[in-house]
């Protein structure tokens, strides 16, 4: 993105690209093709599953768009904020997908892409979700399972085998059986308040999240974790679940476990937690256990979760990469909203911790 373009951006707060920024991004998905024939010959299995990932999100990203008058300047310019966001993200995935794929043809485990890819951060529309990108979401939901359907089909006969494919396969089927009807109640005429159309872009989402790991386990069915794995330590009811070790000795020396405890408890019965920040988790732990991260200090708000360094070349955390030696932490929201990634060269160091909206000690 030009400067210029950041500078409209920040001026207007509006966040839509300019059309043929996005007839660009097609374009480029429009190469996963010449790749696929590029690389039918090669024996990598690796390489063919980052091809395929690079597919799905070329699928469901041309689905998310209107069809109809794609090229057409004044259609594209009637989609939403938040549908120009999503498909800049998805189109703008595949790229270091077939260049992940390429050098994994080239050179076998060559490529920094951690897997199973996940979906990333969901953006959020200002106020309520236009109908418009719930209709968009419906035909990305529509054309995920539709590509799935001959194969789940087919390992159906197999349930022992390919277990965990199928029980996300189920619970992508139920959630989407969900966001449609909500989504016909909306289209109906029917008086629903603001909520409905949050839940179902939420429903529409893990559809969509649980597909790709399918479409993954589908190629190498080892990239997938257990399905008891896809819990974390968000689950249990500890409230100190995800507060830094440092953390916790500072507040002890300090006398403060009481008042922080307090704060804590009000924060997870506030806070909504999403699929997100279970994937978060999870990668962490992972990224931790390779030795591609450390910790580095803590988040100056409740919870005081770990701050994390990046310490090889580069990692991918939910959707986003990540370079040597920068900075990244799960951002907590304290309004009871979903919490996000936040990442950059260095957060720099308080030497006070926040408590409650406003107050520190």
């Amino acid at each position: 993105m030009g400067f210029l373009e950041r500078l409209h951006r920040a001026l207007t707060g509006s966040e839509a690209d300019p059309p043929e920024h996005l007839e660009g991004y097609r374009r480029v998905g429009d190469e996963v093709y010449q790749v696929k024939v590029e690389l039918v010959s090669v024996d990598n299995s690796r390489a063919h599953l980052l091809l395929h990932t690079a597919e799905y999100f070329q699928v469901i990203a041309n689905a998310l768009l209107p069809m109809e008058g794609f090229s057409n300047e004044r259609t594209l310019r009637t989609v939403s904020e938040v549908t120009h966001a999503l498909a800049e993200d998805w189109f703008g995935k595949i790229p270091d997908l077939l260049i992940a794929a390429r050098h994994e043809a080239i050179a076998p485990n060559s490529s920094s892409v951690v897997l199973p890819v996940q979906m990333g951060q969901r953006p959020h529309s200002r106020g309520t979700c236009p109908l418009s990108h719930l209709a968009g979401l419906r035909r990305a939901t529509d054309a995920a399972m539709e590509r799935l359907s001959d194969r789940i089909n087919r390992v159906r006969a197999h349930p022992e085998e390919h277990q965990e494919i199928l029980l996300l396969y189920e619970e992508a089927r139920t959630r989407k059986e969900t966001g449609d009807s909500m989504v016909g109640s909306i289209t109906a005429g029917q008086r629903v308040p603001a909520r409905s159309h949050e839940e179902a872009e939420e429903q529409y989402w893990k559809v969509l999240a649980h597909c790709l790991l399918i479409a993954q386990g589908l190629e190498d069915g080892s990239v997938l974790p257990s399905h008891s794995a896809r819990r974390s330590a968000l689950d249990n009811e500890d409230p100190w679940k995800v507060t830094s070790r440092l953390a916790i000795s500072d507040i002890r020396n300090a006398k403060e476990e009481s008042q922080v405890e307090q704060e804590l408890v009000s924060l997870w019965e506030r806070h909504r937690l999403g699929d997100a920040e279970h994937a978060y988790d999870n990668t962490v732990k992972g990224l931790l256990k390779q030795g591609k991260i450390r910790e580095n200090g803590y988040w100056y708000r409740v919870p005081f979760q770990t701050v994390y360094q990046v310490a090889s070349d580069q990692v991918e955390v939910n959707g986003a990469t990540i370079p040597r030696g920068h900075e990244f932490v799960w951002d907590f929201d304290d309004e009871g909203e979903y919490g996000k990634l936040r990442h950059k060269v260095s957060f720099g160091y308080s030497d006070v911790r926040e408590y409650g909206m406003n107050s520190t000690v």
